[in-house]
């Protein structure tokens, strides 16, 4: 597993339609008080009122911390900092924006670099051949 420290953003704003880069970062879809509701469904995750959270699992090898902030009635984006396992990534992932969410629109901005990238070419990177093998399962 590789350690990552990122920002995820939602719905991006396209640019240019011939550029490969991601658009521009935008909020999601999903209120705060959602996104906190489906992540304490997961076993292992602690989250505190300010949105602050964490998670551990497999005696500790897995370990994410993250943090909701939220503007008015929408989430905003999430800094989330660890090393899990591609599953568990998804999981999260999927609970904090929606089972509706459309994966392909996410946009990470990767720390400490600050690189901005898509949220497939971040997971291809992170995780090599676990990503692209279940892109085509979870992306809707």
């Amino acid at each position: 597993m590789t350690p990552f420290h990122l920002y995820l953003y939602g719905s991006t704003r396209p640019q240019e339609i011939h550029q490969p880069a991601p658009g521009q970062p935008g909020p999601f879809e999903s209120s705060f008080e959602a996104a906190a509701e489906r992540l304490q469904a997961i076993r292992g995750i602690s989250l505190e009122p300010d949105g602050s959270f964490g998670f551990a699992s497999n005696g500790g090898r897995e370990r994410l911390f993250g943090m909701l902030y939220d503007a008015g009635s929408q989430l905003q984006y999430i800094d989330l900092q660890g090393s899990v396992s591609f599953t568990t990534w998804r999981q999260i992932v999927i609970a904090i924006c929606g089972d509706t969410c459309s994966l392909q629109k996410l946009c990470v901005l990767q720390l400490p670099t600050r690189q901005l990238k898509t949220f497939q070419s971040f997971e291809a990177e992170t995780w090599a051949s676990t990503a692209t093998s279940s892109d085509s399962e979870n992306d809707s």
